[in-house]
């Protein structure tokens, strides 16, 4: 059961970012960049080995599209994949270009891998790639499964390459939110993709699973649809799926409380919290109490939806603005901030935080701002894992609302 008097208190640390000196955001919120590196025709004896311990030593999660036949030949190649944290996907059992045989040869391809994959994983729904990329509508209609394909090939469709070729290939293809594809076939391969993560890291690239790369992107992957690449941030969501939200069990108890409201069209959970939605979520958490003084700042308007709660959090003496005039209602908060505000709060609490034997890693942690950083490793060191973070933590993108709802009922547990 959620405590409101709990609840009210971690409202109170989103405001204490505006007086702590955490630097402020852009008027937009920060975004990485993001690039899912997807490996075919595995698993493979002679290369899953090198580059399973090459991505290990960089930290690196990427999507692996097996062969149904090969998994079954090395299953153990297959768990140890997905024991290291990368994400297993479909290729067919045996390669076949499926717009030329069978529905019932289809059902087959897939359904035989998906068995395969699941005996190995204990999963039981894998996305899908479909050989050589191609597809027609009646295989579309018989793959119950998102199918992914690419926006960025080394080969540029060619059987004749060398690692230089990949690598310079794939640099030039380079975008926010590609899928890279390379095989688990070749040394050719591994040495290119490793030339290229290293390259686009230093260029500020962070890699990540071809799942997770949906989920930082705000959208879901349909049966039966091809997706090349999720570029751009999708704020929006489909308030009628809002239940399979990655953070639906968050957002249902955050709600029990009505500390977080829609606006009457939905909760809008990936749309990102500003210092304004910051505040009026601990003046909503505190009873909506009304104070006579004014606010004082010439961008918080007498006729604005947050002019009460920025007058009230002046007034308890809990918020400043980012000078003497200005509040900067319309900035965003990252998710390192709001992360900070909660480790702050369990301190001054006296909360006695969980320990976990190990804590997770993430390839991006060198992102972190050092003023966040021993909040941050309190964090991971009391065991928090958001559904949201698999391989990368993302420390400067801007927070969103579902992310906000997590933390909320996290802090919650384990504080009773």
């Amino acid at each position: 059961m959620i405590h409101i008097k709990k609840i009210i208190c971690l409202s109170l640390a989103l405001c204490l970012v505006l007086m702590l000196g955490v630097p402020a955001m852009a008027a937009e919120p920060v975004q990485g960049k993001y690039l899912a590196l997807t490996f075919d025709d595995g698993p493979n004896p002679n290369f899953t080995p090198w580059i399973l311990d090459e991505l290990a030593s960089r930290n690196v999660k990427c999507t692996f599209f097996l062969l149904g036949d090969y998994a079954r030949a090395y299953p153990y190649l297959a768990k140890r994949t997905y024991d290291e944290g990368h994400q297993l996907a479909s290729h067919t059992f045996s390669h076949r270009y499926l717009p030329e045989i069978s529905d019932q040869g289809i059902r087959l391809e897939i359904e035989e891998t998906r068995a395969v994959l699941e005996s190995i994983t204990g999963e039981s729904e894998f996305m899908v790639r479909v050989p050589y990329g191609g597809y027609t509508d009646r295989v579309l209609g018989l793959i119950d499964a998102p199918v992914i394909l690419w926006s960025v090939d080394g080969t540029n469709g060619s059987s004749s390459y060398n690692a230089d070729t990949l690598y310079y290939n794939m640099c030039r293809q380079v975008h926010d939110g590609a899928i890279v594809l390379l095989h688990d076939t070749s040394s050719a391969n591994i040495n290119a993709a490793l030339r290229f993560i290293d390259t686009m890291r230093a260029e500020g690239y962070t890699f990540v699973t071809v799942d997770e790369l949906f989920r930082i992107r705000g959208a879901k992957a349909y049966d039966h649809a091809v997706y090349h690449r999720l570029k751009d941030t999708q704020t929006w969501y489909d308030e009628a799926e809002l239940s399979s939200h990655w953070a639906w069990e968050s957002i249902s108890a955050a709600g029990e409380l009505g500390l977080m409201k829609g606006d009457g069209t939905g909760f809008k959970p990936n749309e990102h919290m500003t210092r304004a939605m910051a505040v009026t979520l601990l003046w909503r958490a505190c009873g909506e109490k009304q104070v006579k003084s004014a606010p004082g700042f010439q961008d918080v308007a007498e006729d604005s939806w947050y002019y009460s709660a920025v007058a009230w959090g002046v007034d308890k003496g809990i918020i400043k603005g980012i000078d003497e005039f200005s509040f900067a209602p319309d900035d965003y908060i990252s998710r390192e901030q709001l992360i900070a505000l909660v480790m702050r709060l369990a301190e001054s609490e006296k909360i006695k935080l969980p320990a976990v034997e190990k804590q997770r890693s993430y390839c991006d942690e060198g992102l972190i701002s050092e003023w966040a950083r021993s909040s941050i490793t309190a964090l991971w060191q009391a065991g928090f894992v958001s559904a949201n973070d698999m391989s990368a933590f993302r420390p400067k993108d801007g927070a969103t609302r579902a992310e906000a709802a997590e933390l909320l009922v996290w802090y919650n547990s384990i504080s009773e």
